[in-house]
């Protein structure tokens, strides 16, 4: 039986700002094992150059993506890996299929709760971290903005806990 404590909280910010609550009210204890995919009826907007994720995380195995969005057709979109001390933000930019990766050196795998901001402004990737000891932000660049297949459908899903290719399991506590 796997328990999950999930929430997830989408923000477009380019005229005006939408906040979408993925997942209801619910969050949800993923045990490394399994994720699942959003239902295609959530409204989940496509991101655009800005945008950013809401998160309260408390990760207890070393490796595993938060969340991606893929398309079955076409492949990774953009996704969210807490691995090795790092938090790596996977994507591709408009017309490409080549997968980028951004970086930031943070642990999330300390078993402490975490709110964890992933903010997106044109081709700067920045996340906040607000640990319980002191919040914390860094930045980088990415080669563009990030692709979207949305709206969510059969040829466009979000995924919780996992990748698109139903590995890469997330172990810990998820509110998006």
């Amino acid at each position: 039986t796997t328990s999950t404590t999930t929430t997830t909280s989408t923000t477009s910010t380019s005229t005006s700002e939408e906040a979408i609550n993925v997942l209801g009210s619910f969050s949800y204890k993923l045990r490394g094992n399994a994720g699942f995919i959003v239902n295609e009826d959530t409204p989940v907007p496509a991101v655009g150059n800005e945008f950013s994720f809401l998160l309260a995380v408390n990760q207890t195995e070393p490796s595993g993506y938060l969340f991606a969005k893929a398309s079955p057709s076409t492949g990774l979109h953009y996704a969210l890996l807490s691995s090795g001390g790092s938090i790596v933000f996977l994507y591709r930019t408009s017309g490409s299929s080549t997968t980028r990766t951004a970086r930031v050196d943070v642990d999330l795998a300390d078993s402490n709760p975490h709110t964890l901001i992933i903010a997106i402004s044109g081709t700067t990737l920045t996340v906040t971290v607000d640990s319980p000891f002191q919040p914390s932000s860094f930045s980088t660049a990415l080669a563009g903005p990030p692709d979207d297949c949305a709206p969510l459908s059969s040829d466009c899903q979000l995924y919780i806990g996992q990748r698109e290719t139903n590995t890469g399991y997330f172990t810990g506590t998820l509110l998006l």
